[in-house]
């Protein structure tokens, strides 16, 4: 080789390696900077959620209630300060593209930014190995907001610490991200108002079915209702968490108290009772050996055990939540052996508790249902269910006053063999149910 065939391969080695020192951080779109391995991921309208819950909007930047605040405040203040800074950073990014996930243990916020938009406040810039050069702003909740021209993250902290988690994850989603578990990604993108996938722990073991490896569920946010379903995932089966429970006889919710406001049924299978043992150990001694006593009366073969509870009487007596104050039916299923339970419970219990046979089930009410008129018809809850909860504050009812809300609800949910879904209605005069729903919540 002579001396000018060196030196042009010589050029050429030092202009691709200058080549590829100039390039930059390779461009990604949203859901490749989110590691497959996040343990929850969820996509909100966060932008549309707030408004509906009556938060004030100014270019963009949203300022949260004074009863959102409140609530939050009360349940989780880490939730709230990421509330308030992704609520303010309305002006800088997309919240209707908002994703939350897991990773690392650590809740992490992440949206698109919006074009020709300028971070403000005390802004540093930060170079990092995934992102090259980003900008960072710790914001006044105990939070910091890291951002590139395309891409914002929040997560609780300062900067450094949420610059080396955000370059952890997304070193993490380089290597596999979201976008390659399509059946998930489809989820979170589906036109819902919020969408949730969460991994169930592996060493949850479910006594009522089979073990999901995870749950996808959605919530849809309308004005005078929410509706929620979810489904799960199995691995190596199909995920049904009820499997084992048996369809629920509707004939058990029939003779309940006039006036009931609230039942709770659920379909025992022949399996049920026998795997409920871990559980029981977990209740204080006493209940321990009064719900040992009732599993081993308990008809093997299972059956449907239902309650119902009706209040009695004005606000002042029935927020006192007891059986003085409120009619209670339940009906066990105890199989041959319900007479036997009843002679047995009525020789040790109170006076205001009464226990007879039906058929193959032991009712036991806290009032004598000789003296007091059963419900016009029973409850028919949905088709297939195998637990089904009903809950209902009438408008204007004493109820609603004992509990110090200004709105009536209904609430309904059930669960199939392989999915949960339910409904939350406002009654009464309010006209949406998010702001009304929250104020309420504060009032409690």
């Amino acid at each position: 080789m002579n001396f000018k065939s060196l030196m042009r391969l010589m050029l050429t080695v030092v202009a691709a390696v200058a080549l590829t020192g100039c390039k930059g951080p390779r461009q990604r779109s949203l859901l490749d900077t989110i590691p497959a391995s996040a343990t929850m991921v969820a996509q909100v309208d966060l932008d549309q959620l707030l408004k509906m819950a009556a938060c004030g909007s100014q270019d963009g930047a949203i300022t949260l209630t004074s009863d959102i605040n409140t609530l939050l405040a009360r349940a989780d203040s880490s939730a709230l300060a990421l509330l308030q800074s992704a609520a303010e950073m309305g002006y800088c990014l997309d919240l209707q593209q908002l994703f939350v996930f897991r990773y690392d243990g650590q809740l992490i916020l992440t949206a698109p930014r919006k074009a020709e938009t300028v971070l403000q406040g005390d802004v540093d810039r930060v170079k990092i190995v995934t992102l090259g050069s980003t900008l960072s702003s710790e914001l006044p909740y105990g939070t910091t907001v890291l951002a590139t021209p395309h891409q914002g993250w929040i997560a609780l902290g300062k900067a450094q610490r949420v610059s080396d988690l955000v370059d952890k994850a997304v070193a993490d989603a380089d290597i596999e991200p979201l976008t390659a578990r399509t059946s998930i990604v489809a989820y979170l993108t589906a036109p819902f108002t919020g969408k949730i996938y969460v991994d169930v722990p592996k060493e949850y073991d479910n006594p009522f079915g089979q073990n999901a490896a995870a749950m996808m569920a959605h919530i849809q946010v309308r004005d005078r209702s929410i509706e929620w379903a979810a489904e799960f995932v199995g691995k190596g089966t199909a995920g049904c968490p009820f499997s084992e429970l048996a369809p629920i006889d509707a004939a058990t919710l029939e003779e309940m108290p006039a006036g009931a406001i609230a039942y709770v049924a659920i379909g025992l299978g022949p399996n049920t009772i026998s795997r409920l043992g871990p559980l029981r150990k977990r209740l204080p001694f006493t209940t321990q050996l009064a719900v040992d006593a009732i599993v081993a009366l308990s008809d093997p073969e299972g059956g449907t055990m239902a309650i119902g509870a009706a209040p009695g009487g004005h606000a002042e007596t029935i927020k006192k939540i007891n059986l003085d104050n409120w009619l209670v039916r339940a009906m066990l299923p105890m199989g041959d052996k319900a007479a036997d339970a009843a002679k047995l419970i009525n020789k040790f219990a109170p006076e205001n508790l009464y226990c007879y046979a039906l058929d193959d089930a032991l009712a036991i009410t806290s009032y004598d249902a000789a003296d007091y008129p059963a419900a016009a018809e029973g409850m028919n809850p949905p088709e297939n269910a195998r637990v089904w909860v009903w809950a209902q504050v009438p408008y204007r009812s004493q109820l609603m006053k004992a509990m110090k809300i200004t709105n009536g609800y209904q609430f309904e949910t059930w669960a199939t063999a392989c999915e949960v879904r339910g409904e939350l209605r406002i009654m009464g005069q309010a006209q949406y149910i998010l702001p009304a729903l929250i104020r309420d919540l504060n009032a409690n």
